[in-house]
């Protein structure tokens, strides 16, 4: 849940974002922005902002924004970020 105004544009890794829209504490714009103004830099960024989403959506104790179908989803796609850029089984 970062707040990605506060983000170099010149990454160096590869980075995995998923923000709620309506994120309380990050705003999800400033990671759009980030993200299409490095459209085809030498370190990509994987953006998923889940709408009507809040902050700590992947959060089971976090109850003002747990939602349990955002988080399988955000889990699922880590995994495919980690094998897809570094390999692996799972």
């Amino acid at each position: 849940y970062p707040e990605c105004g506060h983000v170099s544009d010149k990454l160096a890794l590869l980075v995995l974002i998923m923000i709620g829209r309506d994120d309380q504490w990050a705003r999800a714009r400033s990671c759009e922005d980030l993200t299409a103004h490095r459209a085809g830099g030498d370190a990509p960024i994987d953006l998923t902002v889940y709408p009507n989403m809040r902050h700590g959506f992947l959060e089971p104790d976090y109850m003002a924004g747990y939602d349990a179908t955002a988080a399988e989803d955000s889990l699922r796609q880590t995994r495919a970020f980690l094998t897809r850029n570094f390999g692996g089984s799972r």
